[in-house]
């Protein structure tokens, strides 16, 4: 009875993984580019401003894949998603 009962919570949960990642491919690919460009030629000043926008994006990836978002990224996030899912 209790495996039944754990088996069930696990296929509830699952989906909520899975929509989890698909809803963090926004800041995985934004801090790809910003890596990209890292690799790439840039000056001091261009350095300093990529390597900072690098660590907040990995930081929200980070917390997108953990949903530990805050409420405020979150509506941001659905809002991105929203205007991409209607074009």
């Amino acid at each position: 009875m209790l495996k039944l009962i754990f088996i069930g919570l696990l296929l509830a949960t699952l989906p909520n993984v899975a929509q989890a990642k698909l809803d963090c491919s926004y800041y995985q690919q934004k801090l790809k580019l910003t890596q990209d460009k890292l690799r790439a030629g840039y000056n001091v000043k261009q350095g300093e401003k990529l390597k900072k926008q690098e660590k907040q994006l990995r930081r929200l990836w980070w917390l997108c894949t953990n949903n530990r978002l805050t409420k405020d990224e979150l509506k941001r996030l659905k809002k991105r998603n929203s205007s991409k899912k209607s074009n």
